[in-house]
């Protein structure tokens, strides 16, 4: 049984990432645990001169530690979010940079930093309105992925998009949120196998 993380950045109800991402829920072959964080639901602060010194030097209580805690001892870290600003919403940028916590998702040798989430594997679920295909260097949602899963020391990331939403007819942006959903279901399926 592997433990599934699953992160939903997605702010609108009728969220065509959220579609692509519950399909692939429901059609998980084999029983697993899965945990959900909605970043909707959370009090998401960057951080501030304020609330650096209190967390940093007056050592604050920072609840962030338990989540930061779950992305480690997570199998698979399922993050849903749609492509906002050339990347990932800000409440999921925010939400990475509190759980990115030395001595916990990393650690700092003293010459460079090292993951410590070395069991872990990421997925990422994304859409696009915008004609915006993946690698081309307007996206960056999977480039700051890349590099968190190398900085944290997860093993591997693996992700499945739709874009060019905005302007297809409804039909068209069903049939490619339907053949996201199936890849994405085989992708993730194939993930829990490895």
């Amino acid at each position: 049984m592997k433990k599934i993380l699953f992160i939903n950045s997605c702010i609108r109800e009728e969220s065509r990432t959220f579609q692509i991402a519950d399909y692939i829920l429901k059609h998980i072959k084999e029983e697993h645990s899965l945990e959900v964080i909605d970043l909707n639901t959370l009090k998401l602060e960057a951080y501030n001169q304020k609330l650096f010194y209190n967390l940093f030097y007056l050592s604050m209580p920072n609840p962030f530690i338990e989540y930061a805690k779950k992305i480690k001892e997570a199998d698979i870290v399922f993050i849903a979010a749609p492509f906002y600003d050339m990347g990932i919403p800000a409440l999921l940028r925010v939400f990475f940079e509190r759980c990115s916590l030395n001595g916990i998702t990393f650690t700092d040798t003293g010459k460079t930093c090292t993951g410590l989430c070395n069991n872990t594997k990421m997925f990422f679920v994304t859409t696009r309105g915008m004609d915006i295909s993946d690698g081309s260097t307007l996206e960056q949602a999977t480039p700051y992925l890349k590099a968190l899963c190398s900085l944290w020391g997860l093993k591997d990331f693996r992700y499945i998009s739709a874009y060019n939403l905005d302007y297809l007819s409804s039909n068209e942006v069903n049939k490619r949120i339907k053949e996201a959903s199936i890849k994405g279901s085989e992708l993730f399926n194939s993930y829990l196998l490895d």
